[in-house]
């Protein structure tokens, strides 16, 4: 019975000491924070008045979170948002006929 219980400890201890070594060479990389990511691209983020619906994907590099549209009798407008109040970033891209007209940042 002791030696079991000797070899359950020993084979107890390796296991562990090898996770305690694993963790030290190699550590877990810390996921980044929703707000440390929203603001990276905020920083990265390069809008004007006037560029093409095209020329935002571009910039941005992905679809906005958040789309409506209002069509009048002379133009089409649509809106575009990024982000959200929750995670304490916000861009929001007014277009007219296609180009930026207005831009707002949270």
């Amino acid at each position: 019975m002791k030696k079991i219980y000797i070899i359950a400890v020993v084979i107890f201890g390796v296991v562990l000491f090898g996770t305690i070594l694993g963790r030290i060479v190699n550590p877990p990389t810390p996921l980044p924070e929703p707000q440390q990511q929203q603001k990276q691209e905020q920083k990265q983020i390069s809008i004007h008045i006037g560029m093409t619906k095209q020329a935002v994907l571009d910039a941005i590099g992905r679809e906005p979170n958040y789309t409506s549209e209002t069509i009048t009798a002379n133009s089409k407008l649509e809106r575009w948002q990024y982000g959200s109040d929750r995670v304490g970033f916000k861009l929001v891209i007014l277009f007219e006929n296609e180009r930026v007209v207005a831009i707002q940042q949270n």
